[in-house]
């Protein structure tokens, strides 16, 4: 149970640090760019931990990509929900588009 809780704690600190880059990068409150960051943060690392937990025999590279897609999307309509003010959904071709560019990405670094 310690080792969960350090690694929350972990992921928290690299959301902070995340926040304060995006915040120095784009406009918006420092609490935006932090809930947009600790979002994927937490989804991402909840993910891993879901996966690991209810399918420990997938190989790793595909854990790795469900993690990651699951990531993009979740955390993607978390932040248009942030940054639009909780309005629908409509931006389905840009994630669309980032799941695309996400699959090309995870193939790279599987190449090298």
């Amino acid at each position: 149970m310690l080792k969960v809780l350090s690694e929350y704690l972990r992921t928290l600190v690299l959301c902070v640090a995340v926040a304060l880059i995006t915040k120095a990068v784009w406009s918006g409150s420092y609490y935006m760019n932090f809930a947009i960051s600790l979002a994927y943060g937490f989804v991402g690392f909840s993910s891993r931990k879901l996966i690991e937990h209810l399918k420990p025999s997938w190989p790793h590279k595909l854990k790795y990509i469900v993690i990651v897609l699951v990531t993009i999307v979740l955390g993607t309509i978390h932040a248009w929900w942030w940054i639009a003010g909780f309005k629908a959904f409509p931006a389905i071709d840009i994630l669309i588009n980032l799941l695309i560019i996400a699959a090309f990405v995870t193939t790279l670094l599987y190449q090298f």
